[in-house]
């Protein structure tokens, strides 16, 4: 078990070992939670957007791509040249910064 320091609904520190003024919490508990109306614990909104990941344009080609099956299917139903094409028109459409 975990114990946490809340103050205004918001864990502000976790402790493996009871401290005073700390409460036993479960262990999917992290600092930086705010404690909901109903006893559990999530992340607020600020906190979710703030660390959400954002593709670059690298992740955002690969998926376009698709895995490499579908891009050796792609090449043997419509040849090298479509394939090569179609990897340079979505290189276009997501540059490097």
């Amino acid at each position: 078990m975990k114990y946490a320091l809340i103050k205004n609904n918001k864990v502000e520190l976790i402790s493996y070992k009871p401290i005073e003024g700390y409460v036993e919490v479960n262990d999917n508990v992290f600092a930086d939670m705010v404690k909901k109306s109903d006893g559990t614990f999530d992340y607020t909104n600020d906190f979710k957007s703030a660390h959400t990941k954002v593709d670059n344009y690298a992740d955002k080609r690969i998926k376009e791509y698709g895995s490499i099956a579908e891009q050796i299917e792609y090449i043997t139903e419509n040849g090298l040249d479509a394939w090569q094409t179609k990897v340079n028109s979505i290189k276009a459409k997501y540059p490097k910064n």
